[in-house]
């Protein structure tokens, strides 16, 4: 016979008679603890009992210190009937520590016994004188109990209190009524005890007193009927079915046992290499199930366990190799996923792939409405440009970059039209809208526990995985710090990982297996890359075991795509209980448990489902399992060291992303220049349809300039009649704390005026740190759109440097090539400029800067020297003119400021002599190889400098010429307001000299024209390489 333990299901109140079930002899045992365990001793069929009950394999019970046994204390009482009261009430009474046996025997010689009892009273009554009907009446009762089953009965009840074991003794008298309503308790020690089944033989009935306990059928029943779950607390299990499935598996990890068919559940490492997937809700026995697994599959790899809720972390670190947690005073390692990888050997290929990885991060973040605008797209570029300057970006970067461009602090040098629509819509949010959405990685960069983190990589996958082999590295992500910070470092960990498995696979380096254990799986499962590892598990040798409480929740988190993509492509999978109705049907669905959706509310603790696709040749297994304990106390180990980041060096990212800005003092606004110098160059006056007609931009973003810059006091603005007139106050020449000397400001006046002439504006240098431009001259485009290549560092030297400071102008001439890279890429030429009569001493300083050999011959081509002749001033500003017919042929400098092949300080009549421009055309000192030409040199970078800035030649005796560009004929009636009116299909335009340039070089070669469109207001030529769109003032 063997013993049972019994698991109630909802089947097990249908037992009606406990005999058709444990059959016709049997042991019933009662153990009173916080639970009423019950167990059954029987020779029943295992199947039939799972018909009714779950069971599990039992071993044999240990009796208390004293036992009590219940028997009859007259014969005449066995002769007689005795009626029985249901004894699971008394079960109900019992106390915890108390201990009920109770053997039901079908035995064959009671009935023997009653039947010779029943002859023995029909003689005696024949011969008696009196009570011969009461004896004929009894031998009666007799014969017609001897003609149905009768049972041996025998109760035993156990206590280790022995004065409470007599009192409940006695208390079983209430459920046995025997004839002479006597019963005998016989109590005594149980050390001796031996449970064996009861018998009467032949001995025992004819020799013996019998005082044996007995019951028909009906008795039987109440005997050994069993209580239910509403009477006491039974340990109750659910009424599953599956089919056996015998699993060929090795006992290598060994999860829990089958509770139907009461066998030990093991599986094999290659069970995993499929992946695993946990369902539970809280207190479900999830978290149990990880660590046993974590347990035993360390010996097969190395197993990394990631646990955001803490317990089972800090169980795991008493056997981990390497414990690691963020829920101390600081993290015991630092891990910066924005670092750049390096997994192939193009760094614009590690940059798309970093780029697209870190996106979806950011994706989870920030946690966009549909309705904001494209702060994904801003972030991607974003990005782009950073990991151009460095590999070390961290999250702090990345939000100050976002608030710079917010509050247009930050003007990124891209040519990118919908970059530039989206930064736009970006500065026009409402701030609430705006910080709404960087609330989350607002909370992350001031979080002092993620700051410490992120500060720097401490951990390198590729040193800790081939040292170890085999073992356990857990992390405790906690939420003490908050749930974001615990959720963001779990992506972090689960993205440095899928790094290092990629790289590794990309390299051929050995695939020592990586089993990844992660609890609150929702928080990793939007990564794309899942895709990758669970398709292909044996390419990048990374095993995922994932647990959620939610199924729902993993689907709005993940997207429904990829939830369904891990449920289909895991091997093994264990559904424990699940609370909510919406997650059990989607789970039974997935999972293929769909008859048993309505079980999943109702599992104890530690059960579940356990589903297993069979290896090569086998069937998958469904089986339900009560999962073993890990066995791990409450203790933590003690955590890792030497993994500790180093605080890092401040960056400025911001800056770096465009180096320009960190050399000016304030960002320059192209359009707000271009107006004042417009005003100035106008006679310090200029009317509104006159200034909107050289502009040829939108009226109401010039009246938002014209208000502004009215407002900071560089204009006014007056009425004169129905006309707005704009009248220069300052702004243009920012001179202060730069040129301070008269002389040098009298060279710096005109330089600068000359810059604004040729289609650049001038900001003022930052007068602090090492490199201090006097000035910048910068380009910009149609839109007024500030371009940040191509840009002249412009240095007025003075005659009083040039005499007591000379090393100081070499220095000046130096002191761009210290620059970091980004920022002295940008920059085109440096442009020295001084007077006339101090130009000897630039040239020697010159000299001095070329023979210097430290320096990059680069670099040299860049600095280019300049002379302006500066005297008495006149009340109309000079013009350089080209071919006079009187030159003063000066020393040659290093590059032209004008198309002319020889430089020319302009000698005409004596009012004009004294304050005439004058430029230089190169650094030679004395006699050159192109007998008085400029050298050619290398081509100057800055454009339009080299350009004539008189008009176009097309005109001859005031008579104005046409182009042709493709088929499109445009006229060119006149000049006015230094630009030009033209014709195009018999509606007039007005257009910037610079575009009338662009026209006539287009004009020359056809050829490279392969389409001219004229759209609105607006003349778009494509030349295949290059697109111009010059813009149309109507008249």
């Amino acid at each position: 016979m063997k013993l049972y333990k019994l698991l109630f299901t909802d089947k097990s109140q249908d037992i009606k008679d406990p005999t058709s079930i444990f059959g016709h002899v049997f042991e019933i045992i009662y153990e009173k603890g916080e639970l009423t365990e019950v167990y059954v001793r029987t020779n029943s069929d295992a199947n039939i009992l799972r018909d009714y009950f779950n069971i599990v394999d039992a071993e044999e019970l240990k009796p208390k210190r004293f036992v009590a046994e219940v028997r009859l204390k007259r014969e005449s009482d066995f002769y007689n009937r005795i009626e029985w009261n249901e004894l699971r009430n008394f079960v109900a009474k019992m106390e915890k520590g108390q201990q009920l046996r109770i053997w039901v025997v079908l035995e064959s010689r009671i009935n023997n016994l009653f039947l010779k009892k029943a002859d023995k009273l029909k003689i005696d009554a024949q011969r008696a004188f009196m009570g011969r009907r009461q004896k004929e009446v009894l031998a009666s009762i007799l014969e017609s109990e001897a003609k149905g089953n009768l049972y041996l009965i025998t109760i035993h009840l156990f206590d280790d209190d022995k004065a409470r074991l007599k009192l409940y003794a006695k208390t079983l008298r209430d459920y046995i009524f025997t004839n002479s309503k006597k019963l005998k308790i016989q109590i005594r020690k149980a050390k001796k005890f031996e449970d064996r089944q009861p018998k009467i033989s032949w001995w025992d009935s004819v020799a013996k007193y019998k005082t044996w306990l007995w019951a028909d059928e009906d008795g039987v029943k109440k005997i050994a009927t069993l209580p239910t779950p509403q009477q006491l607390k039974l340990q109750v299990s659910l009424n599953v079915r599956l089919p056996y499935y015998k699993l060929d598996r090795k006992p290598e990890i060994c999860i829990g046992k089958d509770l139907i068919y009461n066998e030990e559940v093991c599986l094999e490492p290659i069970d995993f290499i499929g992946h695993a997937f946990f369902f539970g809700a809280s207190r479900s026995g999830k978290s149990n199930t990880l660590e046993v697994i974590a347990k035993q599959l360390k010996n097969y790899g190395v197993v990394i366990f990631i646990d955001p809720n803490s317990q089972s972390a800090r169980k795991l670190s008493q056997i981990a190799d390497m414990y690691f947690s963020i829920t101390k005073e600081k993290p015991n390692f630092g891990l910066n996923i924005l670092q750049l990888p390096h997994i192939f050997e193009d760094r614009k290929k590690n940059i798309d792939y970093q780029i697209a990885n870190v996106l979806e991060l950011f994706d989870k973040l920030l946690q966009l409405p549909e309705n904001a605008p494209n702060v994904r797209y801003i972030l991607q570029v974003l990005l782009y440009q950073m990991y151009k300057l460095t590999d070390n970006v961290t999250f702090q970067d990345v939000y100050n970059a976002v608030i710079d461009l917010y509050n247009g602090n930050l003007d990124l040098d891209v040519d990118d039209e919908q970059f530039q629509k989206e930064v736009e819509m970006l500065q026009k949010m409402q701030p609430q809208s705006f910080f709404s959405i960087l609330t989350r990685i607002k909370m992350l960069v001031e979080n002092d526990t993620f700051k410490y983190i992120t500060s720097e990589t401490t951990l390198d996958w590729e040193k800790l995985i081939p040292k170890l082999k085999k073992g356990l590295i857990v992390f405790d992500v906690g939420k003490s710090s908050g749930e974001i910070v615990s959720q963001t470092v779990q992506m972090m960990i689960a993205l440095s990982l899928f790094y290092y498995v990629f790289r590794r696979d990309q390299r051929g380096e050995e695939k020592i297996p990586i089993y990844f254990i992660v609890d609150e799986a929702q928080n990793i499962a939007h990564f794309s890359f899942l895709g990758d590892i669970l398709a292909e598990a044996a390419k990048y040798a990374l095993h995922l075991i994932l647990a959620t409480q939610s199924y729902v929740r993993l689907m709005d988190m993940a997207g429904d795509g990829n939830a369904r993509g891990l449920m289909a492509n895991t091997n093994v999978k264990l559904v424990m209980r699940i609370v909510e109705g919406k997650d059990a049907s989607e789970i039974a669905k997935s999972a293929g448990l769909n008859e048993f959706v309505d079980i999943f509310p109702k599992l104890s603790r530690g059960m579940g489902f356990l589903t297993i696709g069979g290896k090569p040749g086998e069937l998958s297994a469904v089986k339900f399992i009560q999962v073993n304990y890990s066995g791990l106390g409450d203790k933590e180990g003690k955590l890792t060291e030497g993994f500790e980041p180093k605080p890092r060096t401040h960056q400025d990212l911001s800056k770096m992303l465009n180096p320009i800005l960190q050399l000016i003092e304030r960002r320059p606004d192209a359009l707000e220049q271009v107006v004042l110098y417009k005003v100035f160059k106008n006679g310090k006056k200029i009317y509104m349809p006159d200034l909107l007609r050289e502009l040829g931009v939108n009226r109401d973003r010039v009246e938002d300039v014209i208000n502004k810059l009215a407002s900071a006091g560089m204009i006014d603005v007056t009425k004169e009649g129905n006309k707005k007139a704009i009248i220069y106050v300052k702004g243009l020449f920012p001179l202060k704390h730069i040129v301070e000397n008269d002389e040098g400001r009298k060279v710096a006046l005109r330089v600068i005026k000359k810059y604004y002439e040729k289609g650049y504006i001038i900001v003022p240098g930052k007068q602090q740190g090492d490199v201090r431009p006097d000035f910048l001259a910068l380009k910009y485009d149609s839109n007024y759109k500030v371009k940040y290549d191509g840009v002249i560092a412009v240095e007025i030297e003075s005659p009083n440097e040039l005499s007591v400071h000379i090393e100081q102008v070499v220095r000046n001439m130096k002191k761009y090539n210290e620059l970091p890279n980004a920022a002295k890429d940008r920059i085109a030429e440096i442009h020295i400029w001084t007077s006339e009569e101090t130009y000897p001493k630039l040239e020697e300083a010159y000299k001095k800067f070329l023979e210097d050999t430290t320096i990059d011959e680069s670099y040299k081509k860049k600095v280019k020297i300049f002379v302006l002749k500066v005297g008495e001033k006149q009340k109309t500003e000079p013009k350089v003119e080209e071919n006079q017919a009187k030159t003063k042929k000066i020393p040659q400098s290093t590059g032209e400021f004008t198309e002319a092949k020889t430089a020319a300080i302009e000698t005409a009549n004596n009012t004009t002599a004294a304050n005439s421009a004058v430029t230089a055309s190169s650094a030679a000192v004395g006699k050159t190889p192109n007998d008085g030409k400029a050298p050619e040199g290398p081509k100057p970078l800055t454009g339009e400098l080299t350009q004539n800035s008189e008009s176009t030649q097309g005109t001859t005796n005031g008579k104005l010429g046409s182009l042709t560009l493709k088929d499109l004929v445009i006229e060119i009636l006149g000049k006015e307001n230094g630009g030009y009116i033209i014709q195009i299909n018999g509606n007039k335009y007005y257009i910037k000299e610079e575009y009338i340039k662009i026209l006539q070089t287009a004009a020359k070669d056809q050829e490279l024209i392969k389409n001219v469109s004229l759209n609105k207001l607006e003349l778009k030529i494509d030349l295949g390489v290059v697109d111009y769109t010059i813009p149309l003032a109507p008249l």
